[in-house]
This record gives C-alpha cells, structure tokens and sequence, in this order.
C-alpha cells in the first residue's frame, strides 16, 4: 500500500515539474521574442509580433 502510494505522489510530482518546465519554457521564448526580435524569425512570426501598419 505504501509502495503505491509513494509511486503516486512521484507521478503528481512529475506531472506538475512538467507543467511548470513547460510554463517556464513559454515565458523564455515569450519574453526572447518580445526583447531581442531576431531578424532570423520568419516572416510569418514576425507579422504575428509585429503587426503590418
């Protein structure tokens, strides 16, 4: 029973790392496209941060 229980309190715990690694990562590449805008993106990217006046 202990056994089963210690597995299924390690896979929450696994679960919620992901979801917040995932998180993480989101903002990272959020916050790289809002600062630095690199001219390497694709046009298409860049019509969706930079709007066409």
């Amino acid at each position: 029973m202990l056994k089963f229980q210690q597995k299924w309190v390690f896979r929450i715990q696994f679960g919620i790392d992901r979801i917040v690694l995932f998180g993480l990562l989101c903002d990272g590449i959020v916050v790289w496209l809002f600062f630095f805008r690199p001219s390497s993106l694709s046009p298409f990217l860049q019509s969706l941060f930079e709007p066409n006046d």
